[in-house]
This record gives structure tokens, sequence and C-alpha cells, in this order.
């Protein structure tokens, strides 16, 4: 294999430089997106705890009205 000329070295060089930096780009978006998904997940597992806790308190007053000590 012949060897590299100085100039093609450092296209070389500049192609890895503009790959390395559009994929750390790529990481960031991924890594934000999934905090986001994350974030969206516990909102809406907290929203169905309260619906449910909601639901489940008017069933629980008219139980306890019901019974008598």
């Amino acid at each position: 294999m012949a060897r590299k000329t100085n100039e093609e070295l450092k296209q070389e060089l500049e192609t890895l430089q503009k790959n390395y930096e559009e994929a750390v780009k790529v990481q960031r978006n991924i890594q934000d997106r999934a905090i986001a998904i994350n974030a969206i997940l516990e909102d809406r597992e907290e929203a169905e705890k309260e619906s449910q806790l909601e639901t489940c308190t008017p069933k629980l007053e008219k139980a306890l009205e019901s019974t008598s000590i």
C-alpha cells in the first residue's frame, strides 16, 4: 500500500473530526430524547395514580359510611 501524502492525511483527519462532531451531536440528541421520554412516562404514571386515587376515594368513603362501629 502506498504511503499517503500529507494532504491526504489532513483531509482524512478533517473528515474524522467532522464525523466525530456529528456523532457527538447524535449522542446528545438521543440522550435528550431519552430523558424527555422518561419524564413523560413518570408524569403519566403519576397522573394515573392520582386518577386511580380519585376513583377509589368515593368508593372507600361509601364503604366507610355503610360500615357501622
